[in-house]
């Protein structure tokens, strides 16, 4: 059930990127994304988080830092008008 779910969620998720793409391009605006994701086997699915798991995504977020999404992402914030090396995608 869970894998239905998470497969149901990205399908939506795609559909909506491409979605919003095609608004951007047909007004002349580039749309690129960066996917920072939590992927341990033991993401927590709750609400509320235990200190162990905020620990646990503090660690994640860690980890992307220095990364191809931390890059684009940075590139963007400083006034960056294009990806740096294309799209980035999760590990």
């Amino acid at each position: 059930m869970l894998d239905a779910r998470d497969t149901g969620q990205f399908f939506h998720n795609e559909e909506e990127l491409h979605l919003l793409t095609r608004l951007g391009a047909a007004h002349k605006t580039a749309i690129h994304d960066a996917v920072f994701e939590y992927a341990a086997a033991d993401a927590p699915l709750s609400w509320h988080l235990s200190p162990n798991d905020v620990k646990a995504i503090e660690q994640e977020w860690n980890k992307e830092k220095g990364g191809p999404c931390w890059d684009v992402i940075k590139n963007y914030l400083a006034g960056g008008s294009t990806p740096l090396s294309g799209t980035c995608s999760p590990k």
